[in-house]
């Protein structure tokens, strides 16, 4: 979650929120936050997923194998606004077909895989505007 949010932050995004069940992988970001200038906008916690406030994004980024994906999913998807982007990485080719299929089952649309190297990406748009 550090990287992402660290990147997405980089980029121009506000209100970054990085979620991780893995204690220093919460301290390390929250450093690295403030080494690459970001931490005014970014939050990190260890707080499970399902746990947190209610708040919707325009984006929700995950860079976790796709059984972890699957499981996250239903809160994933209630984090994410209508015509928001959900964009799943870090996955295998044997994986890309089942969380395909799940994002087509949960209304996404405009669904692309993208590929570097043995590692996989789908990025999908979560309903109609």
């Amino acid at each position: 979650s550090g990287i992402l949010a660290i990147y997405a932050a980089k980029l121009g995004s506000h209100n970054v929120r990085g979620v991780d069940n893995d204690p220093l992988a919460v301290e390390t970001a929250i450093r690295n936050a403030e080494l690459n200038g970001v931490a005014s906008v970014t939050d990190f916690t260890g707080t499970p997923l399902a746990e947190l406030c209610q708040t919707q994004y325009d984006v929700v980024l995950a860079n976790i194998i796709a059984p972890v994906i699957l499981e996250l999913f239903d809160d994933m998807c209630l984090r994410l606004t209508r015509g928001g982007y959900f964009l799943a990485s870090g996955l295998i080719e044997k994986s890309v077909g089942v969380v395909a299929e799940r994002m087509k089952s949960a209304g996404f649309t405009d669904i692309q895989q993208l590929q570097d190297g043995d590692w996989y990406a789908l990025r999908g748009v979560y309903g109609n505007l």
